[in-house]
């Protein structure tokens, strides 16, 4: 197993072996404030119900001066899901919703929370979906959504439907979440599943299955794609990424590690499919990748790509060279790092919002005394690495904090969720950790306000060169609403409107030569960028 797979299935096990409650302490430095999802003393009176929490798949959501988190709640196995408000300056918790269902027949097991159009909190699950009493998999699912007011975090109203009907109620397959739900329009949920399978000797397909349901399971539409590549890839992400509610970024690729027979035919693409799974954009970046173990789509955002990548070179945990990579939507490498350590428990790498490079979390184990601390470094976007913080733990008990999603707020604050853990593999702790860090004390910058010449400039549309495809994102407070594009005497061959958030355009009857695109508003060109049709 992977070292990063690795790393997130001992997560995914560790809810169903004994767990304690376990509290942090750094020697070296106070965060501004930590909060434990469940604490000692609400362990010990029994206040829950349960004794063991776990990780939704979907990163908390802060929004004006609060911080929302979802759990997956259980006792011995999945029995639903905790949803919780914290207090952004004091981390103090303001509401929760718990709901149990260990007296039920059914469980649910959360896969996905966001805010929908009218400002509530819908959380979609897997309805009797995880690990039954017996601690075996169950693989049929059917949805359920329950919407939440984020004033009180009261129950507004919860859909399901068990019924058997496979046709009207379609059944999904659920394995520890690697196939998600997602939101669609008008409340409408999406169900994905993606799998690899090998069609030729030495060749794969990749094959998407999309539903498209109701909130209460019942079926609206299907879509499912196929996609050939040249050789045999065992290799590609558990979920696809949804950028923006709009559009779905995965990768696959495969490396010599995974196929001995492969090692001169490296290859990695990038791709981009719209709603319905329909390629738009494909990059390949194999040449950039290197020879690591553990290869991971980490992040998009902001028209960048985050890849992560890990080479193990002895037994256990501890790893020589860490790689970051970031590219443009058109393939193009912003910024490459490599950081060498060793001891290595845990890595972790994501683009935060006021910094134009890498923020970089390394969980390291002393293989002398077996003490753990958290190096924090950041990149300045050209390739340069800075070491931010050193952070020690106290005590004797080999603790580790190891970060799942980090948001960084407008002055320059952290907000880190993650876990603690005791021992450097061994993951039975029980301590969910959201804490907030003073942006300060880590050198990180806080939100600069751009002017519109500067998004002007760096406006991206990709895919560029392209068979046709032609995407870009604007932001709410960008105003051209029209796209006109020239050929290269000067005639305008296509004129169509434009709206606030991404926008893709299929022009593929033009003849193959080069194109201005010309963004305007108020009559006028406030952006011009060129675009290659192939």
């Amino acid at each position: 197993m992977k070292k990063f797979l690795l790393f997130t299935f001992t997560i995914l096990l560790s809810r169903y072996t004994s767990a304690q409650y376990q509290e942090l302490h750094f020697n070296n430095y106070q965060p501004m404030w930590m909060h434990y999802s469940i604490d000692e003393e609400k362990l010990k009176a029994g206040e829950l119900g349960w004794d063991k929490f776990f990780f939704a798949p979907s990163p908390a959501i802060v929004k004006n001066d609060k911080i929302f988190i979802l759990d997956i709640l259980s006792y011995a196995y999945d029995h639903g899901g905790y949803l919780q408000a914290l207090d952004i300056n004091t981390g103090k918790q303001i509401w929760y919703n718990a709901w149990d269902l260990r007296n039920s027949t059914k469980f649910e097991d959360p896969s996905f929370f966001y805010f929908d159009q009218v400002d509530k909190i819908r959380v979609l699950s897997y309805r009797d979906a995880g690990i039954n009493d017996s601690l075996t998999f169950r693989f049929d699912a059917h949805i359920s959504t329950r919407t939440f007011d984020p004033n009180n975090g009261a129950l507004i109203n919860h859909y399901y439907n068990d019924e058997i009907d496979s046709i009207k109620n379609p059944v999904v397959k659920n394995f520890l979440n690697f196939a998600r739900l997602y939101p669609y329009q008008d409340n409408q949920i999406q169900y994905v599943k993606e799998t690899v399978e090998q069609y030729e000797v030495n060749a794969s397909k990749l094959d998407f299955e999309s539903y498209i349901t109701g909130s209460n399971g019942e079926f609206i539409a299907d879509h499912s794609n196929e996609h050939r590549y040249k050789y045999f890839y065992i290799f590609c992400r558990t979920a696809p990424i949804l950028v923006n509610n709009e559009y779905y970024v995965d990768m696959i690729g495969n490396s010599d590690q995974r196929d001995i027979n492969l090692t001169s035919n490296k290859e990695f693409h990038i791709n981009f499919y719209d709603r319905t799974f329909k390629l738009f954009n494909s990059i390949e970046i194999s040449k950039h990748i290197p020879d690591a173990e553990t290869i991971i789509l980490s992040q998009v955002k902001n028209g960048k790509i985050l890849i992560v990548a890990t080479e193990k070179v002895t037994p256990g945990w501890a790893a020589s060279s860490s790689y970051y990579l970031i590219f443009d939507f058109n393939g193009n490498l912003l910024e490459k790092i490599e950081y060498r350590t060793e001891g290595t428990v845990t890595i972790g790498g994501f683009m935060i919002e006021n910094e134009p490079g890498i923020f970089i979390e390394h969980v390291m184990q002393n293989r002398n005394n077996n003490k753990i601390s958290n190096q924090y470094l950041k990149s300045d976007g050209k390739g340069n690495l800075e070491k931010l913080k050193l952070l020690t733990y106290d005590g004797e008990n080999y603790l580790s904090y190891g970060s799942a999603y980090i948001h960084q707020l407008e002055n320059g604050d952290l907000i880190l969720q993650g876990a603690v853990y005791k021992g450097s593999g061994a993951f039975s702790s029980n301590s969910k950790l959201t804490m907030r860090l003073n942006g300060k004390d880590f050198n990180l910058n806080p939100k600069t306000v751009g002017t519109k010449e500067h998004f002007y400039n760096e406006l991206n549309i990709f895919p560029n060169p392209s068979g046709g495809s032609l995407a870009f994102e604007l932001p709410q407070d960008i105003d051209p609403t029209e796209l006109i594009l020239r050929s290269i005497d000067g005639k305008i061959v296509k004129h169509v409107q434009v709206k606030s958030g991404f926008n893709l355009f299929h022009f593929h009857d033009l003849s193959s030569g080069i194109y201005l695109t010309q963004f305007i508003s108020s009559s006028k060109v406030c952006a011009a960028k060129k675009w290659i049709k192939q």
